[in-house]
């Protein structure tokens, strides 16, 4: 048991005496390697004999039989187990046959784990590499378990650079390797730490208004005015025909109804001309007339503008055969009226006109002329005189821009609580913008920030989790508005116009003009 203690001991001393290395009695194994085959085994025997009591040192094939690691390197843990030790067998003796092993499962061990494929024993001079470039190697380093397992514990921060290995045995032809298995540790437990800050600021918003104001002008303008006089016109004597009237035609029936024959294409080109006699077997024409016209599927009758007033209609067939033997009705009281084709007409239509008390029109197909009338003076130009200015008033203040102000609230202090996962206070005190608070050497977890505006307040402003890691710094800083000012409104003097206003033209007295100009008002049809 005092053995043991003591092998400990060493063990410890060994580690935090060289960078990177945790193995126990390994320190003479250079000399032993670099003199040869033989004194190298002595040395090693030396150097386990506080390992594993009476096993023998290890025995290679020849000094020049040596084969390198089979990855290349440097390589740093691979399959990083906490708390793992590959089922090593103390009561076996296998253990023993690790350097360092008494200090594994301490803050900070790695255990190192490779193998030889082919189980042919013998030892192996491994070499590391720490963080800050320090070479180290561990000699001799024997193999346990079916001559197939090797392993040796370092601290963390080391890499693997490279390995030497001896075999006891006899390779192959093929020759064999020497590989990293696995490797395996307990991390160091690291502290946290936990900074805390704030950025408290007092804001506003500025309005920039501009007053507005509106200018009012009058235009100036000359007129210039004619004279309008209105002609009076008239229309001869009116001619009145009272008789039965029927077309003039020498195609007739039954005491004297006549009939035309309309070309159905030249009505459709234009307006054809019949004239209008009396119905009688004479049929003695009335020095008066109508049009025929085609248009679609109707015929139209309309009188030119002399006509004054009739009543009358027509019959409208595809044979004169198809005539009846009486007068049609007489619908038609204006200057025109349309009158439905027959079905299926052809190329010639037939058209029987009948006029029931005669038709009354004016003599005189042209107006004549009786006299002029003053009429008024009428304006006819605007002669542009001269702008003048009314007045300029007042209307709004006119909302422009505005911009946002937004300052570091340095006076202000707050109160901060801070409490870890059990509930336990951490800290409480002040916090401002120039009085930041840190918390180092915290352990890993979860903490509780509570941040009031008053120490005393029941409800904090803001709380948040924090979470701490091993090795870092978690900054958080908590930004907010602490102070808010209502809207200042800033009223610039400069004022702006409108576009200006125009009133109501003012007019001088007009000057006449000598420009005579006639307008023809409607007619007036003077009584026979």
């Amino acid at each position: 048991m005092r053995k043991k203690v003591m092998s400990l001991l060493l063990v410890l001393i060994v580690m935090f005496s060289f960078p990177g290395l945790a193995y126990a009695g390994t320190g003479n194994n250079g000399n032993g390697n670099g003199n040869g085959n033989g004194n190298g085994n002595s040395a090693n025997s030396n150097a386990n004999s506080g390992n594993n009591g009476n096993q023998s040192a290890p025995i290679a094939t020849s000094p020049e039989l040596v084969y390198p690691l089979h990855q290349k390197g440097p390589i740093d843990w691979l399959d990083y187990r906490e708390g793992s030790d590959f089922g090593l067998n103390e009561k076996k003796g296998e253990t023993a046959l690790v350097p360092g092993y008494d200090c594994l499962g301490t803050d900070g061990t790695v255990f190192w784990h490779f193998v030889n494929p082919d189980k042919l024993g013998g030892y192996a001079d491994i070499t590391f590499i720490t963080d800050e470039g320090n070479v180290f190697t561990v000699y001799g380093v024997t193999s346990y378990k079916n001559n197939q397992h090797f392993g040796v514990v370092t601290k963390q921060g080391v890499k693997l650079l490279s390995v030497e290995y001896h075999p006891k045995d006899t390779p192959g032809k093929n020759g064999t390797q020497f590989n990293l298995s696995h490797t395996a540790g307990t991390p160091v437990a690291k502290k946290g730490a936990l900074v805390l800050s704030v950025e408290f600021k007092k804001e506003w918003t500025t309005e920039i208004w501009q007053p507005v104001w509106q200018k009012e002008f009058q235009e100036v303008y000359q007129p210039e005015t004619v004279p309008v006089w209105q002609p009076i016109y008239r229309y001869n004597t009116a001619e009145n025909n009272t008789d039965t009237l029927v077309s003039k035609s020498s195609s007739a029936w039954n005491n004297g109804h006549t009939w035309v024959t309309i070309d159905v294409e030249a009505a459709r080109e234009g307006a054809l001309w019949f004239e209008i006699a009396d119905s009688s077997p004479s049929n003695r024409p009335i020095g008066y007339g109508y049009y025929v016209q085609i248009v679609d599927d109707q015929l139209i009758v309309f009188f030119d503008d002399s006509f004054i007033s009739a009543h009358y209609g027509a019959y409208v067939v595809n044979n004169p055969s198809e005539f009846p033997g009486h007068a049609p009705s007489h619908p038609a009281t204006g200057k025109s009226y349309a009158f439905a084709m027959p079905k299926d007409y052809g190329d010639t239509v037939y058209l029987y006109f009948h006029n029931e008390g005669g038709i009354k029109w004016y003599t005189s197909r042209d107006p004549i002329f009786v006299e002029d009338i003053f009429v008024e003076d009428r304006i006819v130009d605007f002669t542009y005189i001269r702008t003048d200015f009314v007045r300029a008033y007042f209307v709004e203040h006119r909302y422009l821009s505005e911009y946002s102000t937004c300052e570091p609230y340095d006076d202000y202090f707050a109160y901060l609580k801070v409490s870890d996962s059990q509930g336990n206070l951490v800290y409480s005190g002040v916090i401002s913008n120039v009085h930041s608070v840190s918390l180092t050497g915290l352990s890993a977890g979860n903490y509780t920030c509570e941040l009031y505006l008053n120490e005393g307040d029941v409800d904090p402003l803001y709380t948040e989790v924090l979470t701490v890691t091993a090795g870092s710094e978690t900054d958080k800083t908590f930004d907010t508005t602490i102070l808010k000012f209502d809207n200042v409104q800033s009223y610039i003097e400069l004022r702006h116009f409108n576009e200006p206003i125009y009133i109501e033209r003012l007019l001088l007295e007009p000057i006449p003009s000598m420009t005579r100009d006639a307008i023809y008002l409607d007619r007036i049809y003077v009584k026979p």
